[in-house]
């Protein structure tokens, strides 16, 4: 296992409006390794693991307005 992995819950969404980064509502599991994508306002969060060194395939959605 690696010691420099580091599983997060938190989300930061970007305002292009603003040209601002801010904090949004946390993740239900931290995890690390993960992909993400957005379409419209809904960010999908797929693969990733809770545990530093795992490979889990899952993914969640998850529905942001700003």
């Amino acid at each position: 296992m690696v010691d420099s992995l580091v599983t997060l819950s938190s989300v930061e969404v970007f305002d292009p409006a603003s040209v601002t980064w801010c904090s949004s509502e946390p993740l239900p599991v931290a995890l690390h390794g993960l992909a993400v994508g957005v379409v419209g306002a809904t960010l999908f969060v797929l693969g990733g693991s809770s545990r530093a060194g795992d490979i889990a395939n899952s993914g969640d959605v998850m529905s942001r307005r700003p």
